[in-house]
Order: C-alpha cells, then sequence, then structure tokens
C-alpha cells in the first residue's frame, strides 16, 4: 500500500506519537510544516496529501476534526431534481439525508430519528411528501 517505507509514519516516529496520545489534534500532527504548505500553493503548483496520511488514525482525525468544519459535497443536485426526492448518504460515518423540498432547495438533515434512534430514510425516494 506504501510504496515506500518512507512514506509510512513508525511507532518512533515523534509526530505519529503525538497524533495518538493528544486529545484536540490538529493537522500538524500528521504532516511536517512543509507538507502543508504545498496543500495550499497555487493548483498547478500544490501537492496532495503523502501516503502515510490514508490510514485509519488520519481518517479519523478528519471525521473528528476536519469535515464537521467546512463544506463537504455528498450528492449531485441532478440526483434530486423534483421537490419530494431524498437520498441517504454517508458523511465521514455520519449518516445524513438529502432532500429537496417544495420551494425547489436542497436541505440536508441528520438521518436518525431522535425518537427511536433508527434511520429516517434507508434508501433513495421520490416525491414524497412526508419522510417516516
Amino acid at each position: 500500500m506504501f510504496p515506500h517505507s518512507s512514506d509510512r509514519r513508525t511507532a518512533e516516529d515523534p509526530i505519529s506519537q503525538q497524533a495518538r496520545h493528544r486529545p484536540g489534534l490538529e493537522l500538524s500532527h500528521f504532516l511536517r510544516e512543509a507538507e502543508i504548505s504545498a496543500l495550499y500553493r497555487p493548483t498547478a503548483e500544490a501537492t496532495g496529501l503523502p501516503g502515510r496520511a490514508y490510514d485509519s488514525e488520519f481518517y479519523r482525525f478528519e471525521q473528528h476534526s476536519l469535515f464537521p468544519r467546512s463544506w463537504c459535497a455528498v450528492a449531485f443536485a441532478s440526483d434530486l431534481p423534483d421537490p419530494g426526492d431524498a437520498v441517504p448518504v454517508m458523511l465521514a460515518g455520519w449518516p445524513l439525508m438529502v432532500v429537496r423540498g417544495e420551494d425547489g432547495t436542497l436541505r440536508a438533515f441528520h438521518n436518525v430519528c431522535r425518537h427511536r434512534a433508527m434511520r429516517v430514510l434507508e434508501k433513495p425516494c421520490k416525491g414524497r411528501t412526508t419522510l417516516s
């Protein structure tokens, strides 16, 4: 999965140790400053994340620290063309549903019934006036 052993941090790596043992992690606990700077260069010059960022530890960090703080694309508007169309989606382990309202606006909701803790929407649907 990792073509070079240098792409994967080991347990002895001080940055990796910090990431495991400290709450409130920051991107700098996983990446070096030069790697973070390279992410923010103009598109033609930017580089992606290093291979070692594609592991379960970094994914948990993204789920709890990055995704909740920013906009994330979860569906295509064309998949919900008409009022009452709805689709269940997962984003970073969070069950969501995207619904096109009667006014034509797309909205996302937590896809869990607060009374029964069950999924509200199990599969995509068309033209619904209520969800239950």
